[in-house]
């Protein structure tokens, strides 16, 4: 049934990625679309082979271009469906904030931070380096942070996903790229 589409080796964690973005609900075994989920369905491709095209045109490797670049009207929705999250929304008013809309990843969470202090050490941090950095006021000293305070893991995902919705340009600045993220202005 599935044919030549190229399924995740964790499919599991993709389909809770649906889930977070309120397209499917999981009750146990059963996994049923959401009347968001039917929505998309009205604008999304809705065959398989459609889809194996998608990932083999767009995709994070070297020279491949984004969702928003290959399928406008796809990435519209999956941005208008990211929209809906709040650090989402956060990451797109620090960038605002920032000199030309662009920002390290440090200069980002500082930015972040000072819009929601409580919001932008779970996104930013790990855990444990919440309690390493915080102040007797429980504020996140920023200064103090280094590279393994930081969910780089995490984080190059989620810019990922915020490239291919069109939120984010897909940067290309030399070699420190990875770490610059520019918002779509």
């Amino acid at each position: 049934m599935i044919g030549e589409y190229p399924m995740p080796k964790d499919w599991k964690a993709a389909l809770q990625g649906a889930q977070k973005l309120g397209l499917v609900r999981i009750q146990g075994g059963i996994v049923q679309l959401t009347p968001v989920g039917e929505a998309a369905k009205q604008i999304l491709p809705d065959n398989l082979r459609a889809w194996a095209e998608v990932h083999q045109r767009v995709g994070t490797k070297s020279g491949k271009k984004t969702l928003a670049q290959y399928y406008p009207r796809e990435a519209a929705l999956l941005r208008l469906l990211l929209l809906e999250d709040k650090i989402v929304r956060l990451i797109i008013e620090g960038l605002e904030k920032s000199p030309d809309h662009t920002a390290t990843f440090a200069g980002l969470a500082l930015a972040c931070d000072q819009l929601d202090h409580a919001l932008a050490p779970i996104f930013f941090l790990l855990p444990e380096a919440v309690a390493e950095l915080q102040d007797n006021r429980g504020r996140i000293q920023w200064e103090k942070a280094e590279e393994k305070h930081y969910r780089s893991r995490s984080y190059y995902q989620f810019k990922s996903i915020l490239k291919h919705a069109g939120i984010l340009k897909p940067t290309s600045l030399g070699a420190d790229s990875s770490n610059i993220w520019a918002l779509m202005v």
